[in-house]
């Protein structure tokens, strides 16, 4: 689990009427516990009169006023409603020892090109006591990996994709308790070496974080769905309060189609940059006799051809497709895209693709603004203008 947190629920916001009178060793507080932080997975580890309080998958030693319970974590999590979500293409290659690593933990269904849904997770402690998961090697309740030998609290985070008008499994996914390093002088008593997740703090799993923080969507068809994350689906780990461990929001898996109209706002769902598959069109060559369309286009097949743009504003992107149809990004001979904004006080570069040309003889190239939903500014900023690509071959 990652220790890096991010601090959304203050100490002094925590209801001291809400927590457990307990008291420990040293000096009292608001919940009467303190300072003895003596680990314990059972109570005949613990002192006479102390009890062994499960946090987790370990505990501390703790003497408890009479008649009062143990303090416990209590986990929520969340799925952020205005996150932007990432579909995309990733090939799972047989010959990586990772991504069969990825199959054997079942983050996948299976090696080869896959669809992934990504999307952020938040897990926040709002119990009376830490999160204590241990370590990795020694504590009990971890399992290790065949693969790559790792330690792992399996099924930390349980994702499903439901259909929306049943409760349908469409897909699972599921994520095992990362863990990070703490980072910017953040200092923790908890790290790689020994996991666990502060009273009062959370921690954001985000689409670029580790793999499983996915769901695997390769053969799922275009609908409406419903995504449900579910922290500690198990209950393996004691919590004072279970009832808000799921959290669900609504997504639409679109239908594929690169020439489709993008969402507005856009949620991210046909991908991102290149890869996207939404707001593209057919580009155009400006000529002598007027301007043509860039659609089948002739070439020597087995020769190199390099289009781009003469003339640009808009952050275009280009992509090239074999033939006279519009292509997916796994499809294409070539895409680029050159941010405008990389040279704001000269020529701003403009893409180009080089490729060979196809056994067909023939190619199309679409194109399309980098921003799914683009907005515009004042002429001075050129990347931000609408979108325009003079089409050209280039020697």
């Amino acid at each position: 689990m990652k220790t890096a947190c991010r601090l959304i629920l203050s100490w002094w916001l925590l209801s001291s009427a809400c927590l457990p009178k307990v008291r420990t060793h040293d000096t009292e507080g608001e919940t009467g516990a303190l300072g003895a932080t003596r680990q314990c997975l059972q109570d005949s580890g613990c002192a006479t009169g102390e009890s062994c309080c499960i946090q987790g998958l370990i505990g501390t030693c703790t003497t408890l006023v009479p008649g009062a319970g143990c303090p416990r974590p209590d986990l929520g999590v969340s799925l952020p409603e205005n996150a932007l979500l990432k579909r995309e293409e990733r090939f799972f290659s047989p010959d990586s020892a990772a991504d069969r690593c990825a199959l054997e933990k079942q983050c996948v269904g299976a090696l080869g090109a896959r669809e992934l849904l990504r999307f952020p997770t938040r897990v926040t402690n709002l119990g009376s006591a830490d999160l204590l998961l241990g370590a990795p090697g020694t504590t009990p309740g971890f399992a290790p990996a065949e693969c790559d030998g790792q330690a792992y609290f399996p099924n930390y985070l349980h994702y499903e994709l439901l259909e929306a008008a049943t409760d349908t499994v469409a897909a699972e996914g599921h994520l095992q308790a990362p863990c990070a390093a703490p980072t910017n002088g953040f200092v923790s008593r908890f790290n790689c070496e020994f996991m666990g997740l502060w009273q009062g703090f959370s921690e954001t799993y985000g689409p670029e974080d580790p793999d499983c923080q996915w769901v695997d969507v390769t053969d799922v068809p275009p609908g409406t769905y419903r995504l449900r994350a579910s922290v500690n689906p198990d209950r393996l780990l004691p919590e004072s309060d279970y009832q808000n461990d799921t959290a669900e929001r609504s997504i639409v898996l679109p239908s594929p189609g690169p020439s489709l109209l993008c969402p507005n706002p856009y949620d991210g769902l046909s991908g991102v940059g290149t890869s996207r598959e939404c707001g593209w069109s057919v580009a155009s060559f400006s000529t002598d006799a007027g301007v043509s369309s860039a659609l089948g286009v002739g070439c020597t097949p087995g020769q190199p051809v390099t289009v781009g743009c003469a003339g640009c504003a808009g952050n275009p992107m280009l992509r090239v497709c074999d033939g006279s149809l519009p292509c997916p990004a796994g499809e294409a001979l070539g895409s680029s895209f050159v941010s405008a904004s990389a040279d704001l006080f000269g020529d701003h570069p403009c893409a180009s693709v080089p490729f060979t040309c196809p056994p067909s003889g023939t190619y199309t190239t679409l194109v399309a603004s980098y921003e799914a939903t683009p907005f515009t500014a004042p002429d001075e900023f050129f990347y931000l203008r609408p979108l325009e690509c003079e089409l050209e071959r280039l020697p």
